[in-house]
């Protein structure tokens, strides 16, 4: 990177440039310090700071929605230039700080507050309320972008909540590739919601002769009967875990008016017929699906639940292994 020398005089340092980015003020007093330091990964510029009698007084035009560091005296310190007053300096214990006239109103101070917090692993129930706050607190912030990746990965938020917090957010950090990914699955959940007509699958089981053994969703659902669809992978233990549960629902309740398709994702022909074979899958069978499930029904993890109705509507999705007996006779009536 290019480093720049400034004076510590009130002076533009420009480390990215965007119309909406505001303008952050930031100060302060490094006794014994020639010279302080800026970094910005959206910028090439480094901007070394010179100080006046210890002091500097800048104003950056960088955005909170990306870190900067600051660096003095050989030490680093990570933070946002969030439009507020930043003031820098040494807490009690001798380390650099990065505080602003504004607090409440300080995506900066919510960073340093976030960090903190996610040090300490908090429980679930926690993750999906504070996750939540502070999204909607700083939308366009970092701290936004840092606490829908852990609400995504802790599974927190309902898709109702998950689309109204996307909605708030700034596009910025669409370009991420787990927000991307978390969009457009949600996208496909909304799109195939309970109460909407089951959308088909066509999946080709033996691509080295295409066109001979072609399955659909339809040849099972839509038929007059109730199907649990469950999707799930010989590469993934949870899912052949699962396959105990379907054994003991097919065996209890399959009729005239239910049947079960176990629908095998992300998996390779060969282990999916194997592990089936040992694992007693007798029911209806679709192998090869690949990443149709999820481009399509929106899950992210398997195994994966839909119990359809007798017309193919989504009666229920996402359904959990220790719900389904009492769900399948809650809706079969027996």
């Amino acid at each position: 990177m290019k480093k720049t020398l400034f004076a510590a005089s009130a002076v533009l340092v420009v480390l990215c440039s965007c119309n909406r980015i505001p303008t952050t003020r930031f100060m302060g007093e490094m006794t014994g310090l020639e010279t302080v330091e800026i970094k910005s990964e959206v910028s090439e510029t480094d901007t070394v700071i010179a100080l006046k009698d210890g002091k500097f007084d800048v104003r950056l035009s960088c955005s909170p929605e990306t870190p900067a560091l600051f660096i003095a005296g050989g030490d680093t310190l990570e933070f946002l230039p969030d439009g507020t007053v930043l003031i820098a300096g040494l807490d009690a214990e001798g380390r650099l700080s990065i505080k602003s006239k504004t607090p409440k109103k300080s995506a900066n101070v919510a960073f340093g507050k976030y960090l903190a917090w996610d040090e300490k692993n908090p429980p679930l129930q926690e993750i999906g309320d504070t996750c939540q706050a502070y999204i909607r607190a700083f939308p366009e912030s970092y701290v936004a972008y840092l606490a829908m990746l852990k609400a995504i990965g802790a599974e927190v938020f309902d898709d109702a909540t998950l689309n109204d917090l996307y909605g708030i957010m700034t596009g910025a950090f669409n370009h991420d590739p787990v927000i991307q990914w978390s969009r457009q699955c949600l996208n496909d959940r909304l799109a195939t919601a309970e109460g909407t007509p089951f959308v088909d699958m066509v999946i080709d089981q033996d691509p080295e002769n295409r066109g001979k053994n072609v399955k659909r969703l339809s040849d099972f659902v839509g038929k007059g009967k109730y199907v649990l669809a469950h999707f799930w992978s010989s590469r993934d233990t949870a899912s052949c875990k699962s396959v105990e549960t379907i054994k003991e629902i097919y065996l209890k309740y399959g009729s005239e008016d239910f049947d079960v398709v176990s629908i095998a994702v992300y998996d390779i022909i060969p282990q999916t017929v194997k592990a089936a074979a040992e694992l007693g899958i007798t029911w209806n069978q679709i192998i090869n699906a690949e990443h149709m499930g999820t481009s399509i029904y929106g899950f992210e993890k398997i195994p994966y639940l839909i119990l359809f109705g007798p017309d193919g509507i989504i009666l229920k999705r996402g359904l959990k292994l220790e719900e389904l007996d009492a769900k399948i006779s809650e809706t079969l009536g027996r």
